[in-house]
């Protein structure tokens, strides 16, 4: 497969992903504010504390296999069926341990509420455990769209019983509900696109062999997922269940768009360095790409809304949530490195380097360790501050192995980000200046004006100054676009009768 095909094989599978996910979070944003409408801070501080279990929980159930299966060139039907199998047995095993732990927790945090959402949100591992080797042939072929679809339906159907249930005045009920509807609809969703069944051909041997790579990656991943949920436990118990509250109501906003594009881009980039780990050259070739579009696509839209987090938070959510904007504003700066970060860890798995892997995110941790116990007794924002220059040590020593590898490291990946950050601050800064000239007039006005102008100054931008990753974007949507104009008109070379 040649550079340009491999390019266009991957933008025909994160362009179409990328949309739904647009769509997805689009859904997610809006329910997401009538929640916050209908719930309290205290609420999201409970959800918060449950969610760290969750994700946890989630490492174990995958084990990572899903990245063993996908970065394995020939994967057989006793492999499949091996890690379903896996899959089934953990999850199953953690819905138990969290049914006889949920009262511990809750009476950890002096929460009795957790306890039976705790209880209702464990079945969610078995469900999940259900589709995830089906999710992951999907990946194998490139078709994360048919994933993000089914994730899709599910975000959908579970939007009316949410709602109803927060508007009831059941609190955090509703997105414990909320989560275990879209678990079991994208799943029952993903079966019917991927036509794999499982069965019963388990073999510790071929388990065995994934595991070799896959356990890396399960323990990379759960030391990233502990320590970056740490920072929920700490909060949520020295300080009060209402500040964790505006610190995860924060968090989730900044990480909105970055999460969400990386996921979508980053298991597309993943399966197409795989294709290529062997030939450097060309690796190196897309790593550089890749990198100026996941820049292109996410630091603008992150510090633009930053920018206007004030006018966004008092107009969109109330200014009940206003204490959330200093928290959204500076973990802005961590997440748009996001894409840095994570560019770089996913060459060393595409390489099959899961050791190296493991051993960079267990370093990197390190930093999180001693942010915590320096900043804990001064105050959330001095760890939120500190989780900053976390992310910017965690981009250096990430970068170190694709220096080595590729020659392409910090202060080449820096410079070739440098024109999209400058784009991106002159826009957010236009968007900025606008808004100080119109809040007083209109605070709706103060908004969407500001919005729409640094949007267009954006684009602008990029159009003027011939930007390398808004031509390839526009050059590969048009070639997508004639293509599907192709599959939908009649063929006229064929006679007819």
């Amino acid at each position: 497969m040649t550079q340009e095909r491999l390019a266009q094989k991957t933008f025909q599978t994160a362009g179409p992903s990328l949309i739904l996910q647009v769509f997805s979070q689009g859904i997610a944003l809006v329910v997401g504010i009538l929640m916050v409408r209908l719930l309290e801070p205290k609420d999201y501080g409970i959800w918060g504390i449950l969610m760290v279990f969750w994700a946890v929980g989630l490492i174990f159930t995958m084990g990572g296999f899903g990245a063993a299966i996908l970065q394995k060139k020939d994967v057989d039907r006793e492999d499949l069926d091996s890690v379903f199998l896996y899959n089934m047995f953990m999850a199953g095993l953690l819905a138990l341990v969290l049914f006889f732990s949920a009262g511990w927790i809750a009476d950890f945090f002096h929460q009795p509420i957790l306890k039976p959402v705790i209880r209702l949100v464990m079945w969610t591992f078995p469900i999940s455990a259900l589709g995830g080797v089906q999710h992951t042939l999907l990946g194998r072929k490139m078709r994360q769209d048919l994933s993000t679809l089914a994730s899709f339906i599910g975000q959908v159907a579970a939007v009316p019983p949410a709602l109803y249930i927060a508007w009831k005045g059941y609190g955090v009920w509703a997105l414990a509900w909320q989560m275990v509807i879209v678990q079991s609809v994208a799943t029952m969703t993903v079966f019917g696109f991927c036509h794999w069944l499982p069965g019963l051909n388990f073999s510790f041997k071929a388990l065995g062999a994934l595991f070799r790579f896959g356990s890396n990656i399960m323990f990379a991943n759960l030391i990233d997922t502990i320590f970056n949920n740490v920072y929920n436990i700490v909060i949520g118990k020295v300080y009060p269940i209402a500040t964790l509250g505006y610190y995860e109501r924060g968090r989730q906003y900044a990480a909105l768009w970055p999460l969400s594009v990386q996921i979508t881009i980053g298991s597309v980039l993943f399966a197409a360095f795989s294709k290529i780990q062997e030939d450097v050259p060309r690796l190196r070739n897309a790593v550089m790409e890749s990198l100026k579009m996941s820049v292109f696509i996410v630091i603008f839209p992150s510090l633009l809304l930053a920018a206007l987090a004030v006018p966004f938070v008092s107009v969109v959510l109330s200014e009940k949530w206003l204490p959330i904007v200093p928290y959204f504003q500076a973990l802005t700066l961590c997440f748009v490195l996001f894409p840095l970060n994570h560019l770089n860890l996913q060459i060393l798995n595409a390489r099959g380097r899961s050791g190296v892997y493991l051993g960079l995110v267990s370093f990197n941790k390190l930093f999180v360790a001693i942010n915590i116990l320096c900043t804990v007794w001064i105050s959330v924002m001095a760890m939120v501050w500190g989780m900053v220059v976390v992310s910017l040590l965690s981009l250096y020593v990430n970068t170190r192995y694709t220096k080595r590898v590729l020659g392409y490291g910090l202060r080449m990946q820096l410079w070739d980000s440098l024109p999209y950050l400058i784009y991106s601050l002159i826009a957010s800064g236009a968007a900025y200046g606008l808004y100080l000239l119109l809040w007083s007039i209109n605070h709706w006005l103060g908004l969407l004006a500001p919005l729409a102008v640094g949007c267009a100054v954006y684009l602008l931008l990029n159009v003027f100054c011939y930007s390398p990753a808004f031509n390839t974007a526009w050059r590969l949507a048009k070639e997508q676009f004639q293509s599907w104009r192709k599959k939908g008109s009649p063929d006229k070379s064929e006679p007819t009768e």
